[in-house]
């Protein structure tokens, strides 16, 4: 089912509108959804990251208590009873925590425990009370005998601590029992060293990083909580155990409500843009149907009554300014198209008959200008040589004149480039009789082209412009004249090149325009009533058309005149 005009422009808005609103409430949502993803990503890839770094600072931390624990000099410090010897062990043992809290900054004191849990050595000096705080803890781990145990201390004064505590063997022993245990060494961890690694991870505002203890206190957070609240509305928590077994947990803890919040305004500023577009649509959709869907249905019924009622001639309904203009051009369009069916075929029938005549005429016209002032000059010449000279060189002059004149009254206007080229030769030996010698003429043709059809006198008015011009004027001895032909293509092409005066500047630019523009070519022709290359290049347009003419261009003192005449195998066009 075909709609129509208007109710295609409404189904197309309704479906920008409901294409624009959807649209913007899926990027809305996609955009929550993605950044909440975005968000729980970036908190499983910092956790794995904490992980990681407190993994590696407990490794580090285990690594030395091991190495106190397998270290024979410190063995024997702990095992040996004379106190004077333990005195002079007290150095080797000095210089061996020296080079552990060297090797790693974290570790803030070491202490060496008999295995009676008394105090045997201590690298720092640390308060009496908070040595005896860590003796107690020493004895509360020491039943159990784990390698590498670490507790967080928090005592009753505040002072926290992260205790590393591993049990001391004879290395006497082939296997490590409780009668061979000899003592307990005890790393005390910097309180920042391992808490700064979460108080600078992430933003506490959406997301809380905590590292719990085996007992469920927190040991550091990123926010400065001292409590952990789980399982509250509008946060997701994520946990994993660090240092495999020991109980030690990172909890991260994601406030929703912050993560959306951030696009509360974005969402808000989304929605006014969708609110304003879809008023935009349905105010322009309003406005295009009043001022064009309508008056456009209305056009159309017309133009299609034109069609089927031949006594209806123009549409006569009233249209709004937008389609006024549109519709006053098809009027004038339909009146021009009546008219010009009614008298296409007499117009036709008559310009042609018309421009027939008139071409015919404008040939004749310039032929018989150019055949009387060439008769003319030549007359005069023969009567000053008549005066001057004996009769064989006017019985000369006689005889080519004669020729010339059979030559130019010879029935029919095409001639062979040989014949007309003869003619030529013979009104050169006139002109060389009547200048005297002053200048001397060459004539080149191309071999090949001397039975090419060609119209008769189309270059002896180009020569006689040539010598009256130009040589004429010389004053200078060395006057030349050339004569060449040659064939190009579909084209016969002559030049006639003369040096007797240069055509250049304004005068050479001015003759250019002329010869090339129709409009100006046929005023300059009327205008000045003789023969010159005005009138030959009218009569070329006017036999060939555009594939024929000539132009003039002026050359290191040369003027040379290009005659471009269009031949076909049978002929001249």
């Amino acid at each position: 089912m075909r709609l129509s005009f208007k109710k295609s422009i409404v189904l197309i808005i309704l479906a920008a509108i409901l294409i624009q609103v959807g649209s913007q409430f899926i990027y809305i949502h996609k955009i929550a959804e993605n950044s909440a993803q975005r968000l729980l990503s970036y908190t499983n890839t910092t956790v794995k990251q904490i992980e990681n770094n407190l993994d590696s600072a407990f490794k580090s931390i285990a690594y030395t208590t091991t190495y106190f624990s397998i270290n024979s000099g410190v063995q024997q410090f702990l095992a040996e009873e004379e106190q004077l010897e333990k005195y002079r062990m007290l150095t080797f043992v000095n210089d061996t925590c020296q080079a552990a809290v060297a090797m790693n900054s974290q570790i803030q004191t070491a202490l060496l425990f008999n295995k009676e849990g008394k105090c045997e050595y201590s690298y720092s000096s640390s308060e009496m009370k908070f040595q005896e705080e860590l003796q107690k803890v020493e004895r509360e781990c020491y039943k159990e005998a784990v390698n590498n145990r670490f507790i967080f201390y928090k005592g009753d004064d505040g002072r926290e601590a992260l205790l590393c505590i591993t049990p001391i063997y004879s290395n006497k022993a082939a296997i490590f029992t409780e009668s061979q245990r000899i003592g307990t060494v005890m790393l005390v961890i910097r309180p920042n060293a391992i808490m700064k690694v979460l108080e600078e991870t992430g933003n506490a505002e959406e997301v809380e990083f905590y590292l719990l203890d085996p007992r469920g206190r927190i040991m550091a957070a990123n926010s400065g909580a001292e409590v952990l609240e789980r399982e509250q509305p509008g946060y997701t928590y994520l946990e994993r155990e660090i240092w495999g077994g020991q109980g030690f947990r990172i909890v991260g803890k994601i406030n929703n409500h912050q993560v959306v919040r951030e696009y509360d305004l974005f969402r808000s500023q989304m929605l006014l843009s969708c609110a304003v577009m879809v008023g935009m649509l349905l105010l322009i959709g309003w406005l295009f149907n009043q001022t064009i869907a309508h008056p456009i249905d209305r056009l159309i019924e017309e133009v299609a009554e034109l069609g089927t009622n031949r006594r209806k001639k123009q549409i006569t309904g009233k249209y709004h300014f937008q389609l006024t203009p549109l519709v006053d051009k098809m009027n004038e369009m339909l009146k021009n198209n009546a008219q010009m069916s009614q008298r296409i075929f007499d117009t036709q029938q008559r310009l042609y008959e018309t421009e027939l005549v008139k071409t015919e005429s404008e040939i004749y016209a310039l032929r018989s200008q150019i055949n009387p002032h060439f008769l003319y000059n030549t007359l005069q010449c023969m009567g000053g040589i008549a005066l001057m000279n004996d009769q064989p060189l006017v019985a000369e002059m006689a005889s080519n004149m004669a020729e010339i004149f059979r030559y130019s009254i010879k029935e029919g206007d095409k001639v062979t480039v040989r014949e007309e080229t003869d003619f030529l030769k013979k009104y050169l030996d006139i002109c060389d009789v009547r200048f005297n010698g002053r200048f001397r003429w060459e004539m080149e043709m191309e071999e090949g082209i001397g039975e090419l059809p060609i119209d008769k006198m189309i270059l002896q008015p180009l020569v006689e412009n040539a010598v009256y011009h130009g040589l004429e004027k010389r004053t200078e001895p060395g006057g030349m004249l050339w004569i060449k032909g040659c064939r190009e293509g579909q084209s016969l092409v002559f030049f006639i090149i003369d040096n007797g005066g240069r055509l250049e500047g304004e005068r050479l630019a001015k003759l250019q325009e002329t010869l090339a523009d129709r409009e100006l070519l046929e005023q300059e022709r009327r205008a000045r009533k003789r023969i010159g290359l005005v009138n030959i290049q009218s009569r070329l347009k006017l036999m060939y058309g555009e594939e024929g003419g000539l132009t003039v261009e002026g050359k290191d003192g040369k003027v040379i005149v290009t005659v471009r005449l269009p031949i076909e195998e049978t002929g001249i066009l």
